[in-house]
């Protein structure tokens, strides 16, 4: 497995309902989704950087099949798309669904969806 297509690292709050972490924590995170890591964890811009690194090290490869988090492929998505990590939560696209295929470019900023 390549740690790079991990999902971001939530720190002491991994594993835990969004109820028990409580509200002024998960505001805070929601209102600085790219810089946030008072859990101690990842940020979204580090894994935001931790992706562009992965698309780095693959690029001029063959076409691959890569097996990851909907985090890391909204992550992903959005680098090809020519975006970084959104500043809030409300900005942070709908997961794939389960099971979903995306099909990414690097770096020629397109992403396509493939159902």
């Amino acid at each position: 497995m390549d740690e790079a297509l991990s999902e971001i690292d939530f720190g002491v709050w991994d594993g835990k309902h969004w109820a028990t972490i409580g509200e002024p924590a998960v505001s805070a995170w929601c209102e600085d989704l790219a810089g946030y890591r008072d859990h101690g964890g990842e940020s979204v811009s580090a894994l935001f950087d931790r992706c562009a690194k992965w698309f780095g090290r693959i690029h001029g490869s063959p076409a691959l099949c890569a097996v990851g988090h909907a985090g890391w492929g909204n992550a992903a998505r959005l680098l090809c798309q020519g975006n970084g990590p959104p500043r809030v939560a409300s900005d942070w696209p709908k997961a794939p669904s389960y099971g979903e295929r995306l099909e990414l470019c690097w770096p020629d900023a397109v992403s396509t969806r493939v159902e």
